[in-house]
């Protein structure tokens, strides 16, 4: 029996409601790499922006946060609740009108009420339904849905994403949208197919000209395949590169996906390329 599902951007409506873009994707933070410079090009792109705050002081995500904001365009700022810098940054991040806190690695309810009284928006990143169901009861507005063949921090549940986006959309009211093994349009199509309503894209934007990384680390993903990375499992359980394909003892998170990335593109190309309904 065949099938047929057509999947049209134009109908997700309640995740390009709650960002305010033209598509509904959204730029995986990566910490160090997508400060303001890059996650301005991503929000110009049509696409969300997210400002890693990890590691960085108050007054350099405020100096990060005016870089997007000059341009005009939807972004947020990515709070991973266990950094011990998180409540200061969130602070600074809502005092200068931030409209979107997307939060990770924690429980959400320790800031989810702040984050509303200040008028403000909330996305949260889970990798299980017992995330999922928490993230909700919190009172967020939707949830990232973290398969285990992301790249970086993936925590240790071990639930791959065709496993975790049906499982959230059948449980959940709020929107899911999907994060890990998406770098071209046939993975947008299957997200959505899945119940997704939006996507998240962190290690295709590695391989971007835009993209502030070493060139060694591009070309690194340009000659994976979809073995090429290892798990770290200590102290946080994160998906990098493997060693011998970038020439360096430092971590390079990046996704399994890796394996079918194999050429280096704007940010605007990728995105448009995602979006494209040639697959569906």
């Amino acid at each position: 029996m065949f099938i047929n599902i057509m999947v049209n951007v134009s109908n997700m409506n309640r995740v390009k409601r709650l960002l305010g873009t033209k598509y509904p994707v959204i730029q995986g933070p990566m910490m160090s790499i997508t400060l303001g410079d890059f996650a301005a090009e991503v929000s110009k792109s049509g696409a969300l922006g997210v400002i890693a705050s990890a590691g960085l002081t108050p007054q350099r995500l405020r100096e990060e946060i005016e870089k997007v904001k000059s341009v005009g365009k939807p972004f947020a700022v990515n709070i991973p609740i266990y950094q011990p810098e998180s409540d200061r940054n969130l602070e600074v991040a809502l005092d200068t009108g931030v409209e979107i806190i997307y939060t990770s690695a924690g429980n959400p309810g320790k800031y989810a009420g702040r984050i509303k009284e200040a008028g403000a928006r909330i996305i949260h990143k889970v990798s299980n339904l017992r995330e999922g169901k928490k993230a909700e009861s919190a009172g967020v507005d939707a949830v990232v849905a973290m398969g285990y063949e992301a790249g970086g921090i993936i925590g240790r549940s071990g639930v791959s994403s065709f496993c975790l986006i049906p499982e959230l959309a059948d449980n959940l009211n709020i929107p899911v949208i999907a994060a890990g093994g998406i770098a071209d349009a046939r993975g947008f199509a299957a997200a959505m197919i899945l119940g997704a309503e939006g996507v998240e894209i962190g290690t295709r934007l590695l391989a971007t000209k835009e993209c502030p990384v070493l060139n060694k680390i591009k070309e690194a993903v340009l000659k994976s395949t979809c073995d090429s990375t290892i798990l770290l499992e200590s102290p946080v359980v994160m998906r990098v590169l493997r060693p011998e394909l970038t020439g360096s003892d430092s971590p390079a998170p990046a996704g399994q996906v890796s394996g079918i990335i194999k050429e280096i593109l704007s940010v605007r190309e990728v995105i448009e390329r995602i979006v494209d309904q040639k697959f569906v």
